[in-house]
């Protein structure tokens, strides 16, 4: 069937169709509407004041395209580089081993339920930890340098960017900073510690030089000095 009309048609137009699909055509021939038993598909751009329904077969909408809220319900899995924006300081991020994580790859190598009580929170801070517990490490690849990654020791704390431990499975140690740092301070107190050039061993003390910066030194006694008494005395 086929209505060929140069001018307008107005009022309530009814079509039926002996069979199963009733075509719409351009002038051109190009079918634009196509009605079936199943519902209708439209070929080009459908434009209407307003669009109702559950929509729950539109695919690529564009994301400025969309407003309003969507409910919880409806958000079971999302993948986290989907994500972007701030997460509400209601968001609880601690897992069933009381574990507290917050940072790309932190945290990523528990075994099991075997890692308990750990707050970790940086990039890579933590992520060689299988097994230990009640550590804190706060800071970019704190206790995952390179250098005596944490494993399996617990009750450390790591604090800073590439905060290393002395080995990988020490426990009861703390650590402030990396091998880079050379200076604690607290301004408070007016207390600096300053790099002492090498490991203090026996004999050293803890010195202040001129500009209040302590360090440890050989105190007592010199060698010097004690030859120097002993010839005076014999």
């Amino acid at each position: 069937m086929a209505i060929i009309r140069n001018e307008s048609i107005e009022g309530l137009i009814t079509l039926k169709a002996k069979t199963n699909t009733i075509n719409l055509s351009h002038s051109d021939g190009t079918t634009r509407l196509q009605m079936h038993n199943t519902g209708a598909t439209v070929t080009g751009t459908l434009s209407a004041t307003t669009f109702s329904g559950s929509a729950a077969s539109l695919t690529s909408i564009p994301a400025g395209n969309l407003t309003g809220t969507v409910a919880d319900s409806l958000l079971s899995s999302v993948s986290a580089s989907k994500l972007t924006g701030s997460i509400p300081n209601t968001v609880k991020v601690s897992d069933a081993q009381n574990n507290t994580i917050f940072g790309t790859n932190a945290g990523n190598s528990f075994t099991g339920t075997d890692a308990n009580n750990n707050t970790l929170y940086g990039f890579d801070s933590g992520t060689d930890i299988s097994s230990g517990d009640n550590n804190t490490f706060i800071g970019y690849q704190a206790g995952a340098s390179g250098s005596n990654d944490i494993t399996t020791g617990s009750n450390n704390t790591l604090l800073g960017y590439q905060a290393a431990a002395s080995s990988a499975s020490v426990s009861n140690e703390i650590t402030i900073g990396n091998d880079s740092v050379t200076k604690f301070r607290i301004p408070g107190i007016n207390v600096v510690l300053k790099d002492n050039g090498g490991t203090p061993s026996e004999g050293h003390v803890l010195t202040v030089d001129s500009s209040g910066e302590a360090a440890f030194a050989v105190g007592g006694v010199t060698q010097s000095v004690a030859i120097a008494l002993s010839v005076a005395v014999g």
